[in-house]
């Protein structure tokens, strides 16, 4: 067997992460998203449904007061970038 090496190499993921809050999380209910430019915001529960869908445009809060208490994933699209963050909502 030959030894074979991979590299990988990952670009702008940092950079995105970076320029992208959200809080407070846990949340009960208002998550504030702020990032530095225009964004698409799309919730989802564990088993993929979609729950919220937003534009932003630098800075706003995603209402999921009307979802029960549990994790979500938040999915934060952004200069042709995917950010993907777990959040909890606790009421």
């Amino acid at each position: 067997n030959e030894d074979e090496t991979i590299n990988v190499v990952m670009t702008g993921i940092e950079n995105t992460s970076n320029q992208i809050r959200i809080y407070p999380n846990p949340s009960k209910g208002l998550v504030f998203v702020e990032t530095t430019g225009k964004a698409v915001v799309t919730v989802t529960n564990m088993i993929g449904k979609v729950v919220s869908t937003s534009s932003l445009n630098h800075n706003g809060e995603i209402d999921l007061k009307h979802v029960p208490e549990g994790m979500y994933f938040m999915k934060i699209e952004q200069n042709g970038q995917i950010l993907t963050k777990r959040i909890v909502i606790n009421k």
